[in-house]
């Protein structure tokens, strides 16, 4: 069975735990022992400097008081034993010079050894100091116990014990806060595969996971909307690919049945067909225009382009239609006025905008564009605040929130007059946004809308 990683962290914590509190108690043991080592040999040096000044007393060595359970030896300067004393009088005769107290003693005039001796079957502390007669090395049992401070204080473990507890208590709250968010993403992922995708009532904790869970949750939210957004741009632009294709075909279809059909006849479905082919060819080109400032914005050349001589062209272009439709055209820009951009993205922006009028606002239009520029603060770079307007027939209120939609039309319904695919004033967004600008639409108070957007110099 899976451990859940709530347990898992508790046990971790439980073990380093363990580690610690485990090192703590050896230090303070092995800081113990040092210090009851040191107590012991103190009382050595102290015995041994008895045993000296008794010596200068010319007190034989037999007549020196030997504690119970210590005892002495003198030893010459050739590391031969003269006297020993303790509990045990048959000495052991062997070499001192290899001893490590007296070894230590002879280099540096003192010396400390912690030894077994098999004689007794103890553990005895040896302290030996060179003097300019002999080595006098006395000795005791070393019998490790507790200094009473801590032997007798219940202090030291009753706040282990409480520290103990504190930090098990911590690390279980600790390990609720940590598996927090591992409870919001399975409830995220459990929704995920179902059809309840309310996430809402998702909780992630105010913290840097949390902050990450939300950026899922967004994250995956914001691909739901582009999936659909592109199963509805797919599908519009399948239906709008097959009424061309479906008119091309019955006009051919024609042509090539009606085996009566006059050259004039035959002429004028050709031309139909042809016309559809057109309209089959704006739609490619406009869908193409707009994956390209989505997706592949880098591949557009930038260079200094001039807005007058811009909407020159653009004019000259439209002028057929602007004078079927008797549209005023009347740019009032300064001649000097330029901006980094591309060419194709600023000659599509304004053209669609100008397209729009001539075929939503009516006949007897007037279109008016004005221009200011406004200095980016603490940077060389400038915005340019564009106006468009006209006098038309305007906009439905119901229709100003949804005008700059992919697809969108005014018209009721998929047939219309005015032949548009519904992604001119889609392309002005993007065409604005690939410019780090933004765009509204307001009704002009004489008739007609007003379009107010800006476009920064790249």
């Amino acid at each position: 069975m899976k451990m859940r990683f709530k347990y898992q962290i508790i046990i971790y914590y439980i073990v380093i735990l363990a580690i610690v509190v485990t090192a703590f108690l050896v230090y303070i043991l092995w800081q113990n022992r040092d210090m009851s080592l040191g107590s012991v040999r103190d009382q050595l040096i102290a015995f041994n400097e008895e045993i000296y000044f008794s010596y200068c007393q010319n007190i034989p060595y037999d007549e020196i008081v030997c504690p119970d359970e210590f005892r002495f030896t003198i030893i010459d300067t050739n590391f031969n034993i003269l006297y020993f004393k303790g509990m045990d009088n048959n000495a052991h005769y062997d070499a001192q010079k290899s001893r490590d107290e007296i070894f230590e003693a002879a280099l540096s005039g003192e010396g400390t050894a912690l030894r077994f001796s098999a004689q007794t079957n103890k553990e005895y502390l040896y302290y030996a100091r060179k003097y300019p007669e002999f080595y006098i090395r006395t000795s005791t049992p070393y019998i490790y116990e507790k200094i009473e401070v801590v032997n007798h204080s219940k202090v030291y473990q009753y706040a282990i014990l409480i520290l103990i507890v504190v930090l098990v208590i911590t690390l279980i709250y600790i390990s609720r806060k940590l598996t927090k968010p591992l409870k919001a993403f399975n409830e995220f992922f459990f929704m995920v595969k179902s059809n309840k995708k309310d996430f809402s009532r998702l909780t992630f904790p105010n913290n840097e996971y949390g902050e990450v869970g939300r950026k899922i949750v967004d994250t995956y939210e914001q691909l739901e909307k582009v999936k659909q957004f592109k199963q509805e741009v797919t599908h519009n632009i399948a239906h709008e690919l097959k009424t061309p294709l479906t008119g091309m075909r019955a006009y051919l279809e024609t042509i090539i049945n009606e085996e009566d059909m006059t050259p004039e006849q035959m002429r004028h479905f050709a031309h139909r067909a042809y016309k559809q082919s057109l309209r089959l060819t704006e739609l490619v080109n406009e869908v193409s225009a707009l994956n390209k400032l989505d997706e592949q914005s880098e591949y557009y050349k930038i260079e200094d382009i001039g807005i007058s001589s811009c909407l020159k062209e653009i004019e000259e272009e439209l002028s057929f239609k602007m004078r079927a439709n008797n549209t005023t055209f009347s740019p009032k820009i300064s001649r000097e006025l330029s901006i980094k951009s591309s060419h194709d993205i600023i000659y599509s922006l304004f053209k669609n905008l100008i397209d729009n009028t001539l075929e939503h606002a009516g006949p007897n239009t007037d279109i008016v564009i004005r221009a200011g520029i406004t200095q980016i603060s603490g940077e060389s770079n400038y915005r340019i605040n564009f106006t468009y307007s006209d006098n038309g027939k305007g906009i439905p209120d119901e229709a100003m929130d949804k005008l700059f939609d992919r697809f969108y039309r005014i018209e009721e319904g998929r047939e219309r007059k005015s032949g548009g695919s519904g992604l001119g004033l889609a392309i002005v967004k993007s065409s604005v946004l690939f410019h780090k600008g933004n765009i509204t639409v307001e009704h002009n108070p004489g008739g007609g809308v007003i379009f107010k957007f800006d476009l920064m110099s790249l």
